[in-house]
Formats: C-alpha cells, sequence, structure tokens
C-alpha cells in the first residue's frame, strides 16, 4: 500500500502545497479588489468562527495570523506569502528534520 501512494505522489506535477496554494489563489482573485477584508478570509474558510475579524502582522519577519478587535485590509499577496511560509514549515516537520 505504502508503494502505491508513493507512487501516486511521484507522478503528481505539483505538490499539494502547490496545488493548494494555486486553489486559495484563485478564490482569492476572485474577490474584486488587490485588498482582502477579514470577512472574505471566513468565507474562504479560513480560521474557524471568530467574531473578530482576523488579520496578518510581521514578527520577526515572517507574516502570520493574529486575531485583533479592529477591522483591517490584507492584501492578497500576503495572504499567500503567509501560506506559503506556514505548508513550507509544516513539511520540514513532516520530513523529519
Amino acid at each position: 500500500m505504502l508503494e502505491t501512494l508513493s507512487q501516486e505522489q511521484n507522478t503528481q506535477t505539483t505538490s499539494p502545497t502547490e496545488g493548494f496554494i494555486a486553489k486559495i489563489r484563485k478564490m482569492l482573485d476572485a474577490i474584486p479588489s488587490e485588498f482582502v477584508q477579514p470577512k472574505h478570509l471566513h468565507e474562504l474558510g479560513f480560521f474557524g468562527s471568530h467574531s473578530a475579524a482576523t488579520h496578518f502582522v510581521q514578527d520577526g519577519g515572517i507574516p502570520h495570523v493574529r486575531i485583533s478587535p479592529y477591522r483591517i485590509l490584507i492584501q492578497k499577496e500576503d495572504v499567500l506569502a503567509f501560506l506559503k511560509e506556514k505548508y513550507r514549515q509544516k513539511s520540514k516537520k513532516v520530513g523529519g528534520e
């Protein structure tokens, strides 16, 4: 069974992370603005059902999510950058670093 799984993974042209990022990019592109409001992120299924706004902050140069009472606008590219970094770190942990 493990052989079958690894063979299937090898035949994919894009990694699961790249596929996920492409899917998110397509959803973000459907929002008619360069900026994404927290409500859009909730509509896309991000971050559960918090009533407070969700936004990104810079901490040591790495974008991450913080729950806040403030409603701010988030650039779409910041969402993608955050997701790429998050999944890159997750892949390293799974890879046994």
